[in-house]
């Protein structure tokens, strides 16, 4: 096997993609927070406030792919994480010894 390969298929393991998850879903609330914190100083009555919040939780939601409009993308991005935790498994097996 390629040294190249092996080397990065040894650096795969569930903390690394927890890792990722975590990074990526604390971008998104950090980043969506700073917006919200700015409209939200905007605001001038409380229906602007309630709107400030709903478009906060709605861009949230689609950001962190749970919204229903996303579906397909989050679907393959499931796909692909899936297939990184399978192909763990299997070199965990002893994959790389077969030829």
């Amino acid at each position: 096997m390629n040294t190249r390969i092996r080397l990065k298929a040894d650096s795969i393991d569930c903390d690394h993609l927890k890792d990722l998850i975590n990074f990526c879903i604390t971008q998104i609330l950090h980043s969506t927070g700073i917006e919200f914190k700015q409209d939200l100083e905007k605001a001038e009555d409380l229906d602007q406030i309630i709107a400030v919040h709903n478009r906060y939780v709605n861009t949230i939601h689609e950001r962190c792919l749970l919204h229903k409009m996303v579906k397909l993308l989050k679907q393959a991005v499931m796909n692909v994480l899936n297939l990184i935790l399978n192909f763990q498994a299997l070199w965990d097996e002893g994959i790389h010894e077969i030829r």
